[in-house]
């Protein structure tokens, strides 16, 4: 059914979201330019970090669970995408700041698979559009690795995955229609 289809996709966006905001809201030592949203998944350093880590783990869970129940059945090459970008994101919330280098680690490989998420429906959807999208990525963390402008990572985050929401949002459109249609 594309409800529950829709519903997949959806709730796998929407709660990491809830999470990063309920977390930032309830952490009044945040600060979007000098720090990570990671930092508010540090236990040491957050009193929400359970709240934020708990949303990215079921987040990124939801988010591998629609790739292979109802992506896998629209488009196998953007289902891989998905599983790996929802497991990196679950890894984000279990290796969370607190394990330095690691998380570090898990956390470039996430947006480095938002990127690549981009990069492969512009060629799928044989659009500019994702594109776009794409070379703002890419330019805001450039900006940020090379002339470490801001000095916190929050904002290419916050940018990054505002560029990957609307398409996002169109892959659970198309693969929602073509579960219905094919069922």
């Amino acid at each position: 059914m594309p409800i529950q289809c829709r519903t997949r996709g959806l709730v796998g966006l929407i709660i990491p979201l809830i999470s990063v905001v309920i977390s930032a809201t309830y952490s009044p030592w945040f600060n979007i330019l000098n720090n990570a949203l990671s930092d508010l998944g540090n236990p040491h350093l957050s009193t929400t970090a359970l709240i934020f880590n708990t949303g990215l783990v079921i987040g990124g869970v939801l988010i591998v669970v629609f790739a292979l129940a109802d992506v896998l059945k629209y488009n196998a090459v953007l289902a891989f995408i998905l599983e790996l970008l929802g497991s990196f994101l679950t890894l984000i919330g279990i290796i969370n700041e607190s394990y330095g280098h690691m998380h570090f680690i898990v956390s470039a490989i996430f947006f480095t698979l938002a990127t690549i998420l981009l990069a492969y429906l512009a060629l799928t959807l044989k659009s500019i559009l994702p594109l776009i999208s794409f070379a703002i990525v890419v330019i805001v963390w450039t900006v940020y690795f090379v002339f470490k402008i801001p000095k916190g990572a929050a904002i290419p985050e916050t940018i990054s995955i505002t560029m990957v929401i609307p398409w996002y949002l169109k892959t659970i459109n198309m693969s929602c229609k073509s579960v219905f249609r094919d069922n």
